[in-house]
Order: structure tokens, then C-alpha cells, then sequence
């Protein structure tokens, strides 16, 4: 939005953005309710993938990722 713009963009832009995050929030209202179906079922992701998403550094990462997909957390 900016200055003295028409009314009837201002009100299609707001309408379009809350569209976008209604489609946001439905995904992830959706991927909640399967990582609840998981747990439930008692499905635990693989330690590999808790360490993959973590920040480390190079060196760290090479020396600990077996240390850590063996059990030492």
C-alpha cells in the first residue's frame, strides 16, 4: 500500500493477502495433524535426521554424527 492509493486495491490486496495466509495456515494445520498421527503411532524419526537439521560446524558435524546416531546426545 502507499499514498493515496485507489480504495478498491487496497481492499483487493488486503483480500489477496488474507487468501495467501489462509493457505499458509490450512498447511500447516495439515502437516500438525500428521506429525500427531505420527507420534501417536508411535513413529520417531531417525536420529540422523534431528542431527542433519542441526547448525554445526563443519569439522563438528564430521567428528560427532556417529558419537550422536549411536546415543550420545
Amino acid at each position: 500500500m502507499f499514498m493515496n492509493m485507489n480504495p478498491n486495491k487496497i481492499l483487493a490486496g488486503r483480500e489477496n493477502g488474507r487468501k495467501r495466509v489462509i493457505v499458509i495456515l490450512k498447511g500447516l494445520i495439515r502437516r500438525l495433524e500428521e506429525k500427531r498421527q505420527e507420534l501417536m503411532a508411535g513413529a520417531m524419526p531417525p536420529p540422523s535426521t534431528y542431527y542433519d537439521s542441526l547448525n554445526l560446524h563443519p569439522r563438528i558435524r564430521d567428528v560427532s554424527r556417529e558419537l550422536f546416531l549411536d546415543g550420545y546426545h
